[in-house]
């Protein structure tokens, strides 16, 4: 069974962080392959996944930048199409 998209979202913590059950992450992955949305929404989840994890307690100045610049970036390509 394919999850649907709404269902996507629901297990899309567990499978970023590495916590879906193998039969789960064989149908998401099959999902991610068919869909572009979905799959656009999982990378943006990792994206913000990883600069998570790496970020210190205080952040730089440089690494505040570089995370708005980003942002800047997603939303530009977001309103373009």
């Amino acid at each position: 069974m394919n999850p649907t998209c709404a269902e996507m979202t629901e297990l899309a913590t567990d499978y970023v962080e590495g916590r879906s059950r193998l039969t789960t992450a064989a149908m998401i992955k099959l999902h991610l392959m068919l869909c572009e949305h979905c799959s656009r929404y999982y990378a943006q989840l990792e994206t913000v996944r990883v600069a998570a994890a790496s970020a210190a307690e205080d952040p730089s100045p440089e690494n505040v930048e570089a995370l708005r610049a980003r942002f800047r970036e997603w939303k530009a390509r977001r309103e373009d199409g």
